[in-house]
């Protein structure tokens, strides 16, 4: 196994969310990966907000502009809009995926073991996911279909579970192997009309299912032990993080580098966005990832306490 930059190590110690401490995924190389390009940073370094975000994991863009940040150290999810804080949800115990559609936020609790729906405006508990608490180890991301289906990718099960509008589950993707289909920690989801991404972290790919969730076609594969150049890293991954789609456009977090892939739906490389480093304009991690209503990128920097905003027209080109 490649040895983790000092950084990373020192956050897999306090945040179970899809590091390879705990996917078991080997190969790949270290350090800050190729050159990338601009980053765009919401606040200022150390102080984004004041001290109010303290671990911020996982992050939603809602339609109105508020963007929802799940906070694992402090058990609470977090809304902001033009700069200002909006919303506050405590009492989670370790929120990680957080989804919005709507009225209705989705909040992935590991400590409770469920996903929890709640009433923006009233902050009201509506109800649970399936059949209660404990139904899963790691509610570690939620994709929401325009159909209603949910998806929650449960990292320490090894699956994706699919939810329908009613909240009831309709089916289970995949289980621990390594065959077509088959997931290792799946750290990420993503959906659109046609398909749904996942992050098969433990694995280093990204399956491609369709929406009755049979499986398509994997992206990607491990880095190569002896990357050098930008060519080397395109369409391949050490840890993804996060998934977002876009058009023709797929953007892969990969949490080892600190940066963001841009690829077309088929894999090819086009891109790269975001750099490591303890700098105003750097990210230290990467744990979640969300595209914006403005089109652009939104990724939790969780060591600086704050998320960045990437813009993906700005990104090298191989």
């Amino acid at each position: 196994m490649s040895h983790m930059p000092p950084e990373i190590g020192r956050t897999a110690a306090r945040l179970l969310v899809g590091l390879a401490l705990l996917s078991g995924c080997t190969g790949g190389k270290g350090g800050s990966g190729p050159d990338t390009g601009p980053i765009l940073v919401t606040g200022t370094f150390g102080q984004q907000f004041g001290a109010e975000l303290r671990y911020p994991v996982r992050i939603a863009a809602a339609q109105d502009g508020t963007i929802y940040v799940s906070d694992v150290e402090s058990d609470s999810v977090l809304g902001y809009k033009d700069g200002r804080r909006v919303f506050e949800l405590n009492g989670m115990e370790r929120p990680l995926a957080v989804a919005v559609r709507g009225s209705r936020l989705y909040v992935g609790s590991q400590g409770r073991g469920s996903v929890e729906i709640y009433d923006i405006p009233g902050k009201s508990f509506q109800g649970v996911l399936g059949s209660g608490q404990g139904v899963f180890a790691m509610p570690n991301d939620i994709a929401l279909a325009a159909d209603g289906t949910v998806y929650v990718a449960d990292s320490r099960r090894d699956v994706v579970e699919v939810f329908g509008p009613d909240g009831a589950r309709t089916a289970t993707i995949s289980g621990r192997d390594d065959g077509e289909g088959r997931l290792r920690f799946p750290a990420a989801v993503a959906v659109d009309d046609e398909n749904l991404f996942v992050a098969d972290q433990g694995h280093h790919r990204i399956q491609v299912f369709d929406r009755s969730n049979r499986w398509v076609r994997d992206i990607g594969g491990p880095i190569p032990a002896q990357a050098s150049n930008v060519v080397d890293f395109a369409g391949r991954f050490t840890r993804i993080q996060g998934i977002a789609i876009h058009g023709k456009r797929l953007y892969v977090l990969d949490s080892y580098h600190a940066h963001v892939q841009v690829l077309d739906r088929n894999g090819q490389g086009l891109g790269f966005v975001g750099r490591r480093g303890d700098c105003a304009d750097c990210l230290s991690l990467g744990t979640g990832l969300v595209l914006g209503m403005n089109g652009k990128l939104l990724v939790t920097d969780p060591e600086h306490h704050r998320w960045i905003t990437l813009d993906p027209d700005k990104e090298d080109t191989p």
